[in-house]
């Protein structure tokens, strides 16, 4: 992943000049990337010697909280954090107040609202061509309910607005981690709810295989994003069937032509990331919406353990988080 960023920087046009990671495989081959950059194996000593104008940190989750912490405290004034935001509920709560306090600029790299193909479907939305959106569904087989699901639940924020209760479950066996055995990121189920009775299903779980699939249920259409096939499939029904009861199922639709934008390129969108970073309009992810998404992750888990919903906000996680990827 860091690899990833430095290739993203390069393409955003920023320079890199230094490196840390401390694991001496990684840094070696981030040196390897980027030979001109100076090479450290903690933050501390990094950002004791270099004025920058944006860090970025590619670590795995529970490596966030003290590079974010850092750079906030060393004057950084621009922060890209990898996603999952923290390792706990309460660590990102830090790393965001840490951040405000120093009036650093903070965003998670939750890309997919800056996608064409979600954008797409959040205009047609606004314009009214299939009615108000009542509930979102997202699906990905054999996906970590933080690695995978925070990218989900930023999306469901982001179309539905704050989050009201939760109730999920982890499923009962999960394979063993690709990152290693430290870490621990089960698959789950469940529902939220949002205001105006509004609500979202998810399911993460290891017992099926399909790609990344939202789909948006609105008054009067459905619309299917598949991200695996870079394919969006919507229909709606027209004025004349407006007027017709919902229950009316046989109601003529027709398909409402939204295009998906190419397949998903990771360096790509996180050059977009990046680029919003340093700027200076409303950030596509701020440290606040990576919170936002965490506390959905938290919520799963605490509803997991007590098998009752949960309202939030999310008073806390009892470590529940603490060995996410």
């Amino acid at each position: 992943m860091g690899l990833r960023h430095i290739t993203a920087l390069a393409n955003a046009g920023l320079e890199v000049v230094a490196v840390a990671d401390a694991s001496e495989t990684a840094l070696a081959a981030a040196q390897a990337a980027v030979p001109a950059a100076a090479a450290y194996t903690d933050w501390p000593t990094l950002l004791g010697r270099h004025r920058l104008d944006l860090v970025t940190i590619a670590t795995t989750s529970p490596g966030h909280e003290a590079g974010v912490l850092a750079a906030a405290a060393a004057g950084v004034p621009r922060i890209l954090c990898e996603k999952p935001m923290a390792a706990s509920l309460p660590a990102a709560r830090a790393m965001d107040e840490a951040c405000r306090r120093a009036g650093a600029r903070l965003l998670i790299n939750h890309p997919r609202r800056l996608l064409p193909a979600y954008l797409a479907v959040r205009d047609a939305i606004a314009a009214d061509r299939f009615g108000d959106l009542r509930f979102m569904r997202v699906t990905c087989g054999a996906a970590g309910l933080a690695n995978i699901g925070s990218h989900a639940f930023d999306l469901m924020r982001w179309f539905l607005g704050d989050v009201e209760a939760a109730m999920g479950r982890l499923e009962a066996a999960t394979p063993p981690n690709p990152r290693g055995p430290q870490y621990h990121d089960p698959g789950a189920h469940g529902t939220f709810w949002f205001a105006g009775d509004r609500r979202a299903t998810f399911d993460f779980c290891n017992d099926f295989s399909t790609s990344l699939i939202v789909e948006f249920g609105c008054r009067y259409g459905a619309i299917r994003v598949d991200e695996r096939l870079a394919e969006v499939r919507a229909m709606a029904r027209d004025a004349a069937g407006r007027s017709q009861p919902l229950s009316l199922y046989q109601t003529p639709t027709v398909p409402i032509d939204l295009r998906f934008g190419g397949p998903i390129d990771l360096v790509a969108i996180t050059t977009a990331m990046i680029e919003d970073t340093m700027g200076d309009g409303v950030p596509a992810c701020s440290g606040a919406d990576g919170v936002a998404a965490l506390e959905m992750v938290a919520a799963v888990h605490v509803s997991d353990r007590t098998r009752m919903p949960v309202t939030f906000p999310v008073a806390e996680d009892e470590g529940s988080l603490a060995r996410i990827p």
